[in-house]
């Protein structure tokens, strides 16, 4: 599968609701989803070829281009293409001249869909009805009651489509298909994807996500890999960050966290493999450590069952050092809202006279748990990133000439 998304929108590769949404389902259904950055220009034609489909996701109305968007949409329906329209039938004004492309562009390549866009828009919920709904699809996670909030007058002109939703604006009487399966795709109109709670920012889909994209790709009876296993075995990650090693625990306030960890869960199951980390700072006697979480390291990693880890040196929370000066943050130290704990929670430690060494956050922490902590024989070969988990090619290269495992 394709994945279309804009940068123009602040959207990255990692950071865009394809990505962040679509793409585990994908996963399941057996498909891979590659990307492509609109913004960059349309895709090649000649590695269209390779794709079962292809999913757009553009939040904004604009578009540079948008005349040739829409004429490349057109050809890829016309040659056999399936496309799945998501968060609203796609842009509709050029992002230079500002010119509104015409309709009769739009819906000659929304015609192959068997779908006609018209003039009527609303965002406006007093003004929206529901006229027909089918729950098991449209209503998944979260129902649609008082939450009509958007109308894109799109109409199904295909009796081959399936309409699952279907809206009336009542100041013009016009109606909207605004979730649609057709033979070769589908469309879902702006809102009706997913909701997100503005205030948590918790997500829930609307639609039955496995439901509408196994029909839409036609992958209902094809076969696929069960995600639980790799061949013929289940699949069992455990790993344990190191972050709260020193903290009391909230169970048992007598004791910190580690002990707890240790004697109520890496010895009682030794049957169980467990890669346990540590944050180095909290263990080094130079910084923050003491011989108490020096002993407690050493406990956790002298079981059989436990493969020791790194999780870094000072826990940075950005490792790409472009996001870092995009949002403006501290690399190390942020304050968060915990009151019922203590009021703030601490994410990184600022460490004196230390400036970000990603050679020392990688590679030097691992050696120094081998060298300091671990018993005869044991290595340490594996980094678990700390914070948003995004390391620049740099750190990733360092891994890789340390031959040292990542993951997180």
């Amino acid at each position: 599968m394709l994945g279309i998304y804009n940068s123009a929108e602040g959207k990255t590769l990692e950071f865009n609701p394809l990505r962040e949404q679509v793409e585990s389902v994908l996963h399941y259904l057996g498909l891979h989803l590659d990307y492509h950055d609109i913004a960059q220009g349309l895709p090649a034609a000649d590695k269209m070829a390779d794709y079962r489909g292809v999913l757009i996701w553009l939040e904004s109305p604009e578009l540079r281009g948008v005349e040739a968007y829409w004429s490349w949409l057109r050809e890829q329906l016309r040659t056999g293409q399936r496309v799945i329209l998501l968060n609203d039938v796609g842009p509709i004004f050029d992002a230079e001249t500002r010119r509104r492309v015409s309709l009769s562009t739009i819906n000659g390549a929304l015609s192959l869909m068997g779908l006609r866009a018209g003039e009527n828009y609303s965002s406006l919920p007093l003004d929206i009805e529901l006229v027909h709904k089918l729950p098991e699809m449209v209503e998944f996670e979260r129902k649609l009651v008082f939450e009509l909030t958007h109308f894109r007058e799109v109409r199904s002109t295909s009796p081959r489509n399936q309409v699952f939703l279907q809206l009336r604006m009542k100041s013009s009487d016009a109606l909207a298909d605004a979730v649609v399966l057709a033979p070769n795709g589908g469309y879902i109109g702006e809102s009706y994807m997913r909701h997100m709670d503005p205030e948590t920012f918790k997500r829930q889909w609307r639609i039955d996500p496995f439901a509408f994209f196994s029909r839409a790709l036609d992958v209902e009876n094809s076969p696929r890999p069960d995600c639980t296993t790799l061949n013929g075995n289940r699949i069992y990650y455990s790993h344990i960050d190191g972050d709260g090693l020193l903290n009391l625990s909230l169970t048992d306030q007598n004791s910190s966290s580690a002990e707890v960890v240790i004697e109520k869960i890496l010895e009682v199951y030794p049957d169980l493999p467990f890669t346990v980390s540590v944050i180095v700072t909290e263990v080094e006697m130079a910084t923050l450590g003491s011989k108490e979480s020096m002993a407690l390291a050493r406990r956790a990693f002298r079981l059989p069952n436990v493969e020791p880890a790194s999780h870094t040196y000072s826990h940075p929370l950005v490792w790409n050092r472009d996001l870092a000066f995009d949002y403006e943050i501290s690399q190390y130290l942020y304050d968060m809202d915990n009151a019922r704990i203590s009021g703030k929670g601490l994410l990184a430690w600022p460490v004196e006279n230390y400036e970000y060494d990603p050679e020392k956050e990688v590679v030097w922490t691992c050696k120094y748990i081998e060298e300091n902590l671990l018993p005869p024989g044991k290595k340490c070969g594996i980094l678990l990133w700390s914070g948003n988990c995004l390391p620049d090619e740099e750190t990733l290269a360092l891994c890789a000439r340390a031959g040292l495992q990542n993951m997180n």
